[in-house]
């Protein structure tokens, strides 16, 4: 059985692809980006401890 795709022209199967992959991309850079914030917060959380509390080297074995 043959497929039929004359009612879709070429370029546009194409450029549907084409705007998935960059949906994707797209959702991906927001998942990178997400992650880098997460990891600059927790960065900035450890560093303001450490600067409040010099003498409190112990951490907590959770």
């Amino acid at each position: 059985m043959k497929n039929d795709y004359s009612f879709v022209s070429v370029p546009t199967i194409v450029q549907l692809e084409e705007q998935g992959v960059t949906e994707l991309l797209q959702e991906q850079r927001k998942d990178e980006q997400r992650f880098l914030h997460q990891l600059a917060s927790l960065l900035c959380n450890c560093l303001e401890q450490k600067r409040t509390s010099p003498q409190s080297q112990e951490e907590d074995q959770t």
